[in-house]
């Protein structure tokens, strides 16, 4: 099995195991280079479509460096990291391409998921040029 794979279980927007459409994502957010959806245990990580790149106050647009890639290599480095180690890291449910590539990890039980959003948004902040 590779890193990436085909899948259109996401076609309507709803995570996995949504059968039902009164099941809604607990919650969302994007960022600068990439969107995040929450429900349950299940967390879904993706990149951005070109259509939710952003711009700066000058008008240039913010281009995700490696977005897809990034993602491939992290689904692949959690499943060696879960295989070949002790070191408690989600499990990878699916890691795809859809639009763009996203990674679905099951938490395991106790695991900050804040700590994870964190992280990524704060290394965006050293990216940010400064204007003066």
């Amino acid at each position: 099995m590779s890193a990436l794979e085909t899948c259109d279980d996401l076609a309507d927007g709803k995570p996995p195991h949504s059968d039902s459409p009164s099941e809604s994502i607990e919650w969302s957010a994007v960022g600068p280079e990439r969107g995040y959806y929450r429900r349950d245990n299940v967390f879904i990580k993706r990149s951005i479509r070109p259509s939710e790149y952003i711009t700066n106050v000058t008008g240039a647009i913010h281009f995700p460096r490696l977005g897809k890639e990034k993602l491939q290599n992290q689904a692949a480095s959690l499943r060696f990291i879960r295989h070949a180690t002790n070191i408690p890291v989600p499990t990878v449910y699916g890691a795809f391409e859809m639009d763009g590539s996203y990674i679905i990890p099951i938490w395991p039980l106790g695991t900050l998921i804040s700590i994870w959003i964190i992280y990524h948004f704060t290394s965006y902040t050293f990216h940010i040029p400064a204007f003066t």
